[in-house]
């Protein structure tokens, strides 16, 4: 189970934390995965609102992008990688700015105009400046995840 999908189905998430836990083979590199694009998705997260519709091409942005940002969720509970205090508090943050994005912020849309109203949406605009934050404090741990990965 992919960490986006346990995001979607909150009350799996314990679930698949116990089950990672039974089996630690490849608890590792299914956490580190999940951590390299829940931190793709900060980056984008980090973006205005153009280009945050254009990397996600204009399909269902506001939706994925709160959907995929909700992973923060279950990386916070999980004993795997080591956050310190401070990462996991912006971490929080980001989690609680997600949650509280209302109805209109998102909303989807079929044209880029719509898309774009949904992005402008002040929340979003919350969620940008954690998402920025976050990306410079989690900088130690991306590089681990890079390190572990074997990625440049």
């Amino acid at each position: 189970m992919r960490g986006e999908q346990c995001a979607a189905k909150s009350r799996n998430c314990l679930g698949l934390l116990s089950i990672m836990k039974a089996n630690d083979g490849s608890q590792r590199d299914t956490l580190e995965n999940s951590y390299f694009y829940f931190v793709k998705t900060l980056s984008i997260l980090a973006e205005a609102p153009a280009q945050q519709c254009d990397a996600m091409g204009y399909y269902n942005v506001a939706w994925e992008l709160r959907d995929e940002g909700l992973d923060v969720d279950w990386l916070i509970q999980q004993e795997v990688i080591k956050f310190t205090a401070g990462q996991i508090g912006g971490m929080k943050d980001l989690s609680t700015a997600l949650h509280a994005l209302d109805t209109e912020a998102s909303k989807g849309g079929e044209t880029r105009d719509e898309h774009l109203k949904a992005m402008s949406n002040p929340g979003w605009q919350t969620v940008r400046d954690i998402a920025r934050k976050l990306l410079v404090s989690l900088a130690p741990s991306t590089l681990e995840n890079r390190k572990y990965l074997k990625l440049p």
